[in-house]
C-alpha cells in the first residue's frame, strides 16, 4: 500500500477518511466502464415494463423489472471469453437471462447464464419470459413477430413446456430444438423438483 501511495495511484481525501484509487486507461483491458449510463442507452424501468408488456399483454404484477439493455451493457464490459457465465441469484422477471440470450445470439462469444428464483412468479413470468425470448426477441401483444430465436438451449423434459401458441412441446420436439448435447449447450432451463 505504501508503494501505491508513493506512486500516486492511491491517495487519501482531504480529511484522510477515505482512499481514492487511480486507474489508468493504458492499464485496462477491454472496454473501460463509463461513469454515467443514460436511460436511452441502457433502458429504464419504464422501458423494461414495455418489454414485458410486448411479451405478456395481460397485466404483469412485477413492479421493478430491470431493462435487459443495462445487463447487456454490463456483458459488453465484462464478457470477453467463450463460456463466460452470468449468475443471477435473484432472477426476478428474467432480465439477466433475456440479456444473455440476446447478447450471445448477436455476438461471436459463447455466453451462458444461471438464473435462480424462488418467487411465486417463476412459473408465470420468469420461465415463460425465457421460453419466449428463446423462440424470438420480437414480440408484440404476446405474439411472436418471427421465429428467429436462439437454438442453443436444452430443456428439461420432466415438465411440460408450451410454445408461443400454447401447445405443449413433447420431448422429441425439445430435442429437435437442442442441436447440441447437454454438455455443450449454452443454456438449460429446468426445475429442481427435489422438495
Amino acid at each position: 500500500m505504501e508503494k501505491k501511495i508513493k506512486s500516486g495511484s492511491v491517495r487519501y481525501n482531504k480529511d484522510e477518511t477515505a482512499l481514492t484509487y487511480r486507474i489508468y486507461l493504458e492499464d485496462q483491458k477491454g472496454r473501460v466502464p463509463e461513469t454515467i449510463w443514460f436511460g436511452k442507452e441502457v433502458g429504464t424501468t419504464r422501458t423494461a415494463k414495455a418489454t414485458l408488456k410486448h411479451l405478456f399483454p395481460k397485466k404483469i404484477d412485477f413492479a421493478t423489472p430491470k431493462p435487459p439493455e443495462i445487463i447487456e451493457k454490463i456483458i459488453q464490459i465484462m464478457a470477453d471469453n467463450d463460456g463466460d457465465i452470468f449468475l443471477d441469484f435473484y432472477a426476478g422477471s428474467g432480465a439477466t437471462g433475456h440479456a444473455v440470450i440476446r447478447s450471445s445470439f448477436n455476438s461471436e462469444v459463447d455466453l451462458r447464464y444461471v438464473l435462480i428464483e424462488m418467487g411465486k412468479y417463476f412459473e408465470s413470468l420468469t420461465k415463460p419470459r425465457i421460453q419466449k425470448v428463446i423462440y424470438t426477441e420480437k414480440w408484440k401483444d404476446g405474439k411472436p413477430l418471427d421465429n428467429d430465436g436462439s437454438r442453443n438451449h436444452i430443456f428439461n423434459p420432466n415438465f411440460p413446456l408450451e410454445n408461443s401458441q400454447g401447445q405443449v412441446m413433447q420431448p422429441d420436439t425439445l430435442e429437435a430444438l437442442a442441436h447440441r448435447p447437454l454438455n455443450q449447450a449454452r443454456f438449460f432451463l429446468g426445475r429442481d423438483n427435489s422438495k
